[in-house]
């Protein structure tokens, strides 16, 4: 039985509105993106800052956070693991 995953992304939000890539956010005034590569796990950090950065991505102002993995059940309890404390650590980051 496969885990099945839904969520509310930014990043969705662009990509599905017409745009090309996510780098491209980056170019809509009032939005930040940064990307980083951790280990094999790409984690995408979108801020929106203005009302027409929220207006043209359809989502509040706010910090969002993209963690993107090939499949979170391969590897056993172990990369489990060190996926969820890397899930503590940028909620932690968006908190500050």
């Amino acid at each position: 039985m496969g885990l099945n995953m839904r969520t509310d992304l930014a990043v969705e939000a662009f990509e599905t509105s017409g745009g090309a890539n996510v780098l491209e956010i980056g170019e809509i005034e009032g939005v930040i993106v940064k990307i980083e590569q951790i280990r094999e796990i790409t984690v995408t950090n979108v801020e929106i800052s203005s009302e027409k950065g929220a207006e043209d991505l359809g989502k509040p102002r706010g910090k969002y956070v993209t963690l993107q993995t090939e499949d979170f059940t391969r590897g056993g309890a172990g990369r489990q693991k060190e996926l969820i404390f890397l899930i503590a650590e940028m909620i932690e980051k968006i908190k500050m």
